[in-house]
This record gives structure tokens, sequence and C-alpha cells, in this order.
């Protein structure tokens, strides 16, 4: 009965003193640091919920915390282990002994001690945790200009792919670009923000150079350097191409080269191998104008490029006009096609006539037909006679088209 009295009693004084700690002083909200204590007790005490929630509750008051901490002289036992926080774990403290955690950063000694294999610390507000990671420049290289002469300069250009914004730019301007140019006089470079080297070859050929920046290399588009120059023309036989009768249309090169001897021609948008490549109008080149190109190669390493003249497809199932007595057609410079329904008999054809528009002026014109073709002498109007496009007359109109070639906007009509 003693015993339990004199248990009572102490109970009672120990209740006694934390309402008197409790209740004393400022109340104010609880900072960061024992907000995470709060966090940390309620982690520690998870095997004790009646426990970790008094201590939760108890921590959040800054004066009743206050009476639970007890200055400790050494924060962690020798044989206890701290994983420092990073930006890259979970903040963990492993131990096997009492550590010490500091509840408000404004008391250097008050702590709270607590026993865990297992402890979670937050990052406090002063930790700096960081995820982003540095961004790799990278980028394409290629010549400003190609082909050169041999004995001329070629500029390299640098264009950056990553990374984009000022971030890039200023990272671009910083790092070293380390250029290696095979062939050329110079054979490198290297520099800060280097961008566009240039360099001098003295013998004709193709080049190629790479550019190094950190950890990345880009390997440029090549050069061309050319030696003893190349010269010609590409000509079709026709200037208009009929779909609905699938019209073949024949390109012919002829190219020269002083000092050298021509070795080559490759086609592009037509079928050939030497000096003459062919195309077949056909419905899905209506209204367009084909013009390939022949690359012509030398012994001196030189290429050349040659754009041939153009051809326009035409279908004369559906012609673009229709000239009757009443049609009149104000056309630009190009070339179209054109159905003949003039007034007719067998006393008079109708001519169709071609003056120039906005500005009087002369002009040259071209037309064909399948019996006939010509070009029109400079002149600002011209009469195109029956029988220059279609022979003699038959008893019934041409139904066959005609293409006509102007070089001025002009007015088209029958006479």
């Amino acid at each position: 009965m003693n015993k339990k009295l004199m248990f009572g009693i102490g109970a009672l004084c120990v209740v006694g003193s934390i309402f008197v700690a409790c209740g004393s002083g400022d109340v104010s909200a609880p900072s960061e640091d024992e907000e995470i204590a709060a966090q940390m007790a309620s982690t520690v005490y998870a095997d004790d919920s009646a426990t970790g929630k008094s201590m939760s509750a108890c921590l959040k008051d800054a004066a009743c915390a206050a009476s639970l901490q007890t200055p400790v002289s050494s924060a962690v036992t020798s044989s206890s282990a701290i994983e420092t926080p990073s930006s890259s774990s979970t903040p963990i403290v492993s131990s096997s002994s009492t550590v010490v955690i500091p509840v408000s950063s404004s008391s250097g000694t008050s702590s709270i001690v607590v026993s865990s294999s297992s402890v979670f610390i937050p990052p406090t507000s002063s930790s700096s945790v960081s995820s982003a990671s540095s961004t790799e420049l990278t980028g394409t290289c290629k010549p400003k200009t190609t082909p050169i002469s041999k004995g001329a300069s070629a500029q390299w250009v640098w264009t950056r792919l990553t990374p984009a914004g000022t971030g890039g730019i200023a990272l671009q301007g910083s790092s070293t670009f380390t250029w290696t140019m095979p062939g050329s006089t110079e054979a490198t470079a290297t520099g800060a923000g280097l961008v566009n080297p240039t360099a001098t070859y003295a013998a004709s050929g193709s080049y190629t150079a790479s550019v190094t920046v950190g950890d990345f290399t880009a390997e440029c588009s090549a050069l061309q350097v050319n030696g003893a120059a190349i010269t010609g023309t590409c000509t079709p036989d026709v200037t208009t191409a009929d779909a609905f009768k699938s019209d073949v249309i024949t390109w012919t090169v002829s190219a020269s080269s002083t000092g050298a001897t021509i070795t080559g021609y490759t086609w592009t948008g037509a079928t050939g191998t030497s000096t003459t490549a062919t195309v077949t109008a056909s419905a899905a080149a209506v209204g367009k104008t084909l013009a390939p190109t022949v690359s012509v190669t030398n012994d001196d390493n030189t290429v050349q490029e040659i754009t041939c003249g153009g051809v326009k497809v035409i279908d004369s199932s559906a012609p673009e006009y229709v000239l009757d007595s009443l049609a009149s057609y104000t056309v630009a410079a190009g070339t179209y096609s054109m159905q003949y329904a003039c007034s007719a008999n067998q006393y008079y054809q109708s001519p169709i006539n071609i003056s120039a528009s906005g500005t009087w002026e002369n002009f040259t014109a071209s037309y064909s037909t399948n019996e006939g073709s010509g070009s029109l002498s400079s002149n600002p109007q011209y009469n195109i006679a029956f029988a220059d496009l279609f022979g003699s007359w038959s008893g019934s109109l041409p139904t066959e088209m005609i293409s006509i070639t102007v070089d001025h906007a002009v007015v088209i009509k029958c006479q």
C-alpha cells in the first residue's frame, strides 16, 4: 500500500513538472527543424503508436519539446554509421547505437536522443539538392560553299543542335573546338568557340573534316575541290511533251574541259549514262516543267553540275486553253497548251494573234504542232497562220494541241 502511495505521489510530481514546463513561456508555431524532428519521432516510434503520438504532439510545441531535450556530449557513438543525404539517394542514418538529432537550429545543444537501426533524415532548408546534369554540346558541320577551285580557301561551318537557347550559345562560346581538316594547308585548328575555321586546299579532289567538342565528334559532309574547269550546255529536243501520247523527251549534254579529259556523266531526273538522257512524259508530270541535271567529271577531279533546259508536259486531251472566236487569254511568260477552235472554212482560216501585254515591247515566241513548228523574231505582235500550224485545209478543224512558248506577258486570241 505504501509503495502504491509513493508511486502515485511520484507520478503526480512528474505530471506537475511537465505541466509547468509546457504551460510556461510563449507558445509559437513549430520551426522547420522541429517539424522534421516530429516526422523523425513518428518514424522512430512507429512500433509504439501511443508513445509515438505523445512524442509527436509534444514536439510540435516548442516549450514542451525543450523540456524533453537533454544535452549530449557526443552526437553519435563510435560504432554508428551515418549516410549523408544527397541528391541521388534517400537520406538514411544507419546505426547500431544511439543517434543524436538536433531539434532546432537556434540551439546548439538541444537534441533528441533516439536509438534505431534505420532513421530517416530529410534534407534541411540549407541542403543543395540538384538532379540537373550538364547537357552535352552536339551539332553538325559542312563546308559553307562547295565546290571551290583548287588553291582556294573553304570555310567549315558548325551548326549547334543541343543545347538550345541562350544556355547553348554560352556553352558553345566557352567550349574548345578541335578541327581536323585532312589535305588542307592548315590540317588542324583549335580554339574556344571556333565554329567556322578556314582551310586552304592546293590540290583538287574530295575532302572531309571533323570537329570534336568535349566528348562529341561530328563528321562533316564532303567538300569538292575542282581542278580544270568544265563548261557545257544541256538542251532538250522539244519544248513541250504530250503525256496523252507518252512523248519521249531527249536531252543532250555538250561539255569540254581545257587541260583535262571528260571522264563521265551522272544524270539526275532523267535516265542516261553518257551524253544523252531521256524521260517519258506521264500524267503525273502534266503542268510541270522537267529540267534534269547532269554532273560531268574530268580526270582532274573536277565535278561540274549542269542544269538542262526545261520541257513542259501537257495533256492534249485536256488543253489549258481553247482558242475560239470569243476567247482572249492574257498569260505570263511560259509555255502553254492550246486547242484551235477559231472560225474557219474552206475560204478562210483565222490565224492566231499574239501581242505584248502590259508594256508594248518586243518579245520572242515559238510554237509547235504535229505538222509544224517555228520561232518568231523579236516583235511586239505576231500572227501565226493556220497553214503554219496544221498544213493545208482538210475540211474539218484539227483537234491536236498547239504548244506556244513566249518570253513576255502576252495576249493570245483568234485574229
